[in-house]
């Protein structure tokens, strides 16, 4: 029986096993057929399978390095053009899609920004400036509240300036020596005031008694009648207590000041005075309700000059409680009148 050959060719050569390898299978398979056919008799019932003859070319192997195999460089430049392409693509799409959904209703969608879609709120007012920053504009002042205090107009009769304190001090002790009304001012130059009156012609008819005692004697026209402004944290109450309390100062003033200039001016006693004296006192009781109001909140700065005016009003009050009132009453009445004139004015400038 003709022996089975498988033949291997590799790139066109045929190769096989060499001629010592070919007798030694030959043999082999000589020795295995004569214990096959010993196998066969000895069982029975086991078919035997004839070997079937293979007569073939042979199997060929293709080389790793065959010529047949697609460049590696043509393909890898291929898959690098279809990445980028497909890359291009994709991102053109994005692009698309994210600008549709930003600028839905926007004909040029370049001309807006990525939030154009949020809604605006009002600005925000800017940030407090620095103590370094310099502003070209000046703080805006906010407006004050302001009040207007009862008017009040007087003619002061002034005798003297003094630059020293003691020679102003030795005049008020004369003048009051001789019965007459003497007022010092607090701070230098010390003025001297001697009398007061409402107006101009009632001043030059003071001072006729005056000059008989020697002295040189100038007027001086006092004129309150401005809006000033309220002091911070100060009451609705307060602000209407004020001006009560010194339109009744002012009242009471008004009348005096009348009854007193009669009265020095001549050696009698004038008339009406009774009356005069009535409406004073209920003046004062006016006065006093509205009194405790004003000081319950009366600012600091301003209670020196406060407590000057109630004073004034004090001596002038306290001095016409008699019947028949003397010359040198009637003096006493108006040194509390110029007093009062001094402190209003003082006070006003105060809150000003």
């Amino acid at each position: 029986m003709e022996k089975s050959r498988i033949t291997v060719r590799l790139n066109g050569s045929i190769t096989g096993p060499k001629p010592e390898q070919t007798s030694k299978l030959s043999s082999s398979l000589t020795n295995h057929e004569g214990k096959q056919s010993s196998l066969d008799t000895n069982k029975k019932g086991i078919l035997s399978w004839p070997v079937r003859e293979v007569d073939e070319d042979g199997i060929e192997w293709g080389s790793p390095y065959s010529r047949k195999r697609t460049s590696s460089g043509k393909r890898g430049k291929g898959a690098l053009a279809l990445s980028v392409g497909a890359a291009v693509v994709i991102g053109t799409l994005m692009g698309v899609v994210i600008l549709s959904l930003f600028f839905p209703n926007e004909k040029s969608p370049t001309t807006g920004t990525i939030d154009s879609h949020v809604r605006t709120v009002p600005s925000q007012p800017k940030e407090a400036q620095t103590p370094n920053q310099t502003s070209s504009k000046p703080p805006a002042k906010k407006a004050e509240a302001t009040m207007t205090l009862p008017k009040l107009e007087a003619v002061l009769i002034q005798r003297g300036i003094f630059k020293q304190k003691s020679g102003a001090s030795k005049t008020v002790m004369t003048q009051r020596t001789q019965g007459l009304a003497a007022v010092m001012t607090d701070e230098a130059p010390y003025h001297i005031y001697q009398a007061v009156a409402q107006d101009q012609k009632s001043a030059k008819e003071l001072a006729a008694s005056l000059k008989t005692k020697g002295g040189d004697l100038a007027y001086k026209a006092i004129k309150i009648n401005q809006s000033i402004p309220v002091p911070k944290e100060r009451s609705t109450n307060w602000k209407k207590s004020l001006p009560l309390a010194i339109k009744e100062g002012n009242h009471i003033f008004q009348i005096m000041v009348t009854t007193t200039t009669k009265g020095v001016s001549s050696n009698a006693s004038p008339t009406h005075f009774k009356e005069s004296r009535t409406q004073v006192n209920e003046a004062y009781t006016r006065f006093t309700k509205v009194r405790g109001d004003v000081e319950k909140e009366l600012p600091t700065s301003l209670k020196t000059e406060w407590s000057e005016m109630v004073r004034g009003m004090d001596l002038v009050v306290q001095s016409s409680q008699t019947d028949t009132p003397n010359r040198a009453m009637f003096w006493q009445m108006q040194e509390g009148l110029v007093r009062y004139v001094l402190a209003y004015q003082k006070f006003v400038e105060a809150l000003s």
